[in-house]
């Protein structure tokens, strides 16, 4: 029996389909990664893309500012996200840093939105965050509660 080329294609290609589905499926949840690349997100990994400019929300649902950034550490955890506070069109705006066991970031049918389990009163007495710049850090002023 003759196979043509085209015969043997399409049998290849059959015999390999099932291997080629099975690696575009989108996963709901992040498995460990157990090689060099990740082929696909799931539903519970971000892009620092869809991270950045995230609106944050406090544990009253109230919104407190947005993500301005994150600080990963040499290992590629992330540690903290800086939400900026305060301010009205990014003026007086007060950088923060959040431990990320404080934050949740989410997916709902109306977009992403990040929430802090921090109350607005532990934000507002919130340190500002200060970057590194390779310069001594300066002394910040004691936090104190604003008078009621």
């Amino acid at each position: 029996m003759r196979v043509t080329f085209k015969a043997w294609s399409a049998l290849v290609a059959l015999a390999i389909m099932p291997a080629l589905m099975a690696q575009t499926k989108m996963p709901s949840k992040a498995e460990p990664m157990t090689g060099t690349f990740l082929s696909v997100q799931a539903s519970n990994q971000w892009l620092t893309t869809q991270i950045i400019g995230l609106p944050v929300y406090d544990s009253a649902n109230e919104k407190i500012g947005a993500i301005s950034n994150l600080i990963i550490d040499q290992s590629g955890t992330i540690q903290a996200v800086v939400v900026g506070v305060g301010g009205f069109l990014g003026v007086g705006t007060k950088d923060i840093a959040v431990s990320l066991n404080k934050m949740t970031i989410i997916r709902e049918s109306s977009g992403e939105k990040a929430i802090a389990q921090l109350s607005r009163p532990e934000i507002e007495l919130a340190p500002s965050f200060q970057p590194y710049t390779g310069k001594p850090v300066e002394a910040l002023p004691p936090t104190s509660a604003k008078p009621q």
